[in-house]
């Protein structure tokens, strides 16, 4: 554990919290109500860098790293008026830090470089809006991944979680984990789902010979695609036991029209299949 104490002259200030208070705080080890004294030290005096340096260590003895960051950097910011009288630094308890070598050979991965842009990146703009992918055990594309924030260790929330079930294309596959690891896919493996999905399937028109056919033609954003190539089915059944019994299962086909453009549509139910009328076609994905 280590202890940093830092002196300096305050300007008197007849109203306001008492840094004097927030150090006798500190002194007995109630680190919370401390950084909550030097919290209204600040706002009393949004200058006084040694409360926002005093805050920040408070806060990181809470672990609260994200916040005592941008203490620490609201204090490098300021003038410090008057200087520091004195700088203390005391190791109650220390370790000794072995030498790391990541690779002998290779490059490093990045994972450092990674999470100090990921800190860079939480000072300036807020903890919620930097975030990173995170994977869903499900097998409909549009609910297999998501969103969490970027300072939470994916390891950290598969602790303890148990596995959910899996349905679908995934039953006896041996589906991985949630959080784990994705390895990036080989060469004719896995490349078969688009790079882009769109936030929600949209509806498109589509022209087809026969209703359970190749689609040949279809309108998307009043743009009008000839297709000229076309993969699938690849079919898709409805999470029986979340959905209604009224889901329609899906049929994805991979297109591409005259200019090149790949897309990946789908076609919801079948003709027939007593779960609604004629089958409706959405568009899902982009391919890059």
């Amino acid at each position: 554990m280590i202890v940093l104490v830092l002196w300096a002259c305050h300007p008197a200030s007849a109203q306001g919290p008492s840094p004097e208070a927030a150090v006798a705080l500190d002194q007995q080890g109630r680190f919370a109500e401390a950084a909550a004294a030097w919290q209204e030290v600040t706002q009393a005096n949004p200058r006084d860098s040694v409360a926002f340096a005093s805050l920040g260590l408070d806060l990181a003895r809470q672990e609260k790293y994200a916040e005592a960051v941008i203490a620490y950097h609201k204090a490098a910011a300021l003038n410090p008026e008057f200087g520091f009288d004195a700088f203390a630094l005391q190791a109650d308890w220390a370790e000794d830090l072995g030498a790391a070598q990541e690779s002998l050979v290779e490059e490093p991965s990045g994972e450092r470089e990674l999470a100090r842009l990921v800190d860079r990146l939480t000072v300036k703009l807020g903890p919620h809006a930097v975030r990173r992918p995170k994977r869903h055990e499900s097998h409909l594309p549009e609910r297999a991944s998501g969103w969490m924030s970027a300072l939470i260790s994916p390891s950290l929330l598969h602790e303890g979680r148990k596995e959910p079930r899996s349905g679908g294309r995934e039953r006896g596959r041996g589906a991985k984990r949630p959080f784990s690891p994705t390895p990036l896919p080989q060469r004719g493996e896995g490349l078969d789902r688009p790079q882009r999905l769109l936030d929600r399937p949209e509806a498109i028109d589509v022209i087809y010979a026969t209703p359970e056919g190749m689609p040949r033609r279809f309108m998307w954003r009043r743009a009008v695609h000839d297709i000229l190539r076309v993969e699938g089915p690849e079919r898709i059944a409805p999470e029986w036991w979340r959905q209604p019994s009224s889901s329609r299962l899906r049929d994805y086909y991979r297109v591409e029209d005259q200019a090149g453009r790949r897309y990946w549509i789908y076609r919801e139910g079948l003709v027939g299949d007593g779960r609604g009328g004629a089958p409706s076609w959405f568009i899902h994905g982009l391919f890059g």
